[in-house]
């Protein structure tokens, strides 16, 4: 049984408690049927200590207290030179209190997002469905839409603390990947916030769609090199992303227009990342790279 809210404890060799807040005595009670009576999923780190693997261990658990009551702990336990072992556990049931209410709030604003987005997507229905629009503009601006649900997705699964990058990328290009192989991706990992994460899900989708109309995904044998790396130099780090197609249909003269994609790719990423975007039409294919301050682009929960 836990009696205390928080306590330091020393262990003999044999993991018989010795002391509890570096003078009480705990007669008959062993820290090693105390981390048997742990969940399993929790009690890993301190096996790993007890069972010699590890010299430190660290585990968040629910233990009874003397009145039967259940606390979270953060505990952590180490091996000492002489055999021994010494712990500090500290009570965070304030702190899962607070991560649970902003778990519902968090699952209850993805809820309300979904449902603007499915009065955005009748709205764009009916706007959208008039003489004189293009055939195909609902069904790309609910591509659009659809992409930034996605995206939302997976940032309510990451607890919106941002997003892997290559997580992003995943989204991003799942739905225009019928065939692994289309996608030759060299990653640095690293993770965006949420703000650049949709930024990038948006850019990357209308990067796809343009592919698939007039580049490298029109052909069988098209492929695209996606590519990310962190740069340092002595003053400043930078995330450098790069896009380059291959295989599809020659670029045989530039566009005549820019179009709302193209804004999204070069003004609105460039503005978002505050970072330079390069977009070249190349006689080979279409090629993109964006150069962006790390401090911007990076998550602080790497």
């Amino acid at each position: 049984m836990l009696s205390h809210a928080s306590f330091v404890l020393e262990a003999d060799r044999d993991r018989t408690v010795l002391q509890v807040d570096g003078g009480c005595a705990v007669p008959n009670w062993s820290f090693r049927k105390f981390v048997a009576e742990m969940d399993m999923s929790a009690r890993g780190p301190f096996d790993a200590v007890l069972g010699g693997a590890e010299p430190f261990g660290e585990t968040e658990f629910q233990a009874k207290t003397g009145t039967g009551a259940r606390r979270w702990l953060l505990g952590r336990i180490r091996s000492m030179p002489d055999g021994t072992f010494r712990g500090l556990f500290v009570t965070i049931d304030g702190i899962k209190e607070r991560e649970d209410r902003d778990r519902v709030i968090r699952h209850e604003m993805a809820h309300r997002f979904k449902n603007h987005i499915s009065v955005v997507q009748s709205l764009a229905r009916l706007s959208l469905r008039h003489p004189g629009m293009p055939s195909d503009a609902i069904d790309v601006f609910e591509a659009r839409l659809m992409n930034l649900a996605r995206s939302h997705d997976l940032l309510d699964r990451q607890e919106m603390s941002g997003a892997s990058l290559r997580d992003v990328v995943d989204e991003a290009i799942a739905p225009f990947e019928p065939r692994p192989g289309r996608f030759l991706i060299t990653e640095t990992p690293i993770v965006v916030t949420p703000r650049i994460a949709k930024a990038l899900a948006l850019a990357l989708h209308e990067l796809c769609t343009n592919s698939i109309k007039y580049g490298a995904l029109s052909s069988p044998a098209g492929t695209i090199e996606l590519s990310w790396r962190i740069d340092l130099a002595k003053d400043r780090a930078d995330l450098y992303l790069s896009w380059v197609e291959r295989g599809g249909p020659p670029i045989r003269q530039l566009p005549t227009r820019t179009g709302f994609g193209t804004r999204i790719i070069r003004d609105w990423l460039a503005a978002e990342t505050g970072g330079a975007v390069t977009i070249d039409y190349t006689p080979l294919g279409l090629t993109l790279s964006l150069r962006a301050p790390l401090p911007r682009v990076a998550s602080q929960n790497q």
